[in-house]
């Protein structure tokens, strides 16, 4: 009996400390979540500003693809922005 107690024990310690674990790991995932979500937006956010003020008001139909890019994407049209005399130049892949 006594060592089913101890047994028992074991486990409801083991569990809490698997329990503050999988909230350590759910934290860390979620700040690094929250950072790419920043950065994405941040990238965003300045493209189009130089959009805007090399080529004027951006079209809704520009804004749109805007926020709907990939990270990758916002990088490369970003890079396009440089070398581009029209907006469409700079969505060319």
């Amino acid at each position: 009996m006594d060592d089913l107690l101890e047994i028992t024990d074991m486990l409801a310690d083991q569990s809490r400390s698997w329990t503050h674990q999988w909230k350590m790991e759910g934290l860390q995932e979620g700040r690094q979540e929250g950072r790419r979500e920043g950065r994405q937006e941040g990238e965003l956010v300045l493209l189009q500003r130089q959009l805007t003020r090399k080529f004027g008001p951006l079209p809704e139909t520009t804004q749109q693809r805007l926020k709907a890019a990939t990270s990758a994407q916002l990088e490369t049209w970003s890079l396009n922005i440089l070398d581009a005399a029209t907006l469409e130049e700079v969505f060319q892949e």
